[in-house]
């Protein structure tokens, strides 16, 4: 498992860049990382929500709380 401290490096080497979210409840998020905090709470802009059916739905700037975050993709 990976150190809070290498998860920090990890979110702020993606600052500015695009992420893809796995949420509890099968939600997948993508959109560029704007900030986080210590608890990996998130604030993403230009995000949109990735349905099954490759539909996306925009949602703008939205903040995400770390306890609903299952999966962080970077590139």
């Amino acid at each position: 498992m990976s150190s809070p401290n290498n998860q920090s490096n990890i979110l702020q080497g993606s600052l500015n860049k695009d992420i893809l979210l796995k949420l509890k409840g099968k939600r997948t998020i993508k959109g560029k990382l704007k900030s986080f905090d210590q608890y990996m709470n998130l604030t993403l802009d230009n995000a949109s929500e990735v349905f099954e059916e490759n539909k996306i739905q925009e949602l703008g700037e939205i903040f995400i709380k770390g306890e609903n975050i299952v999966i962080i993709a970077t590139d």
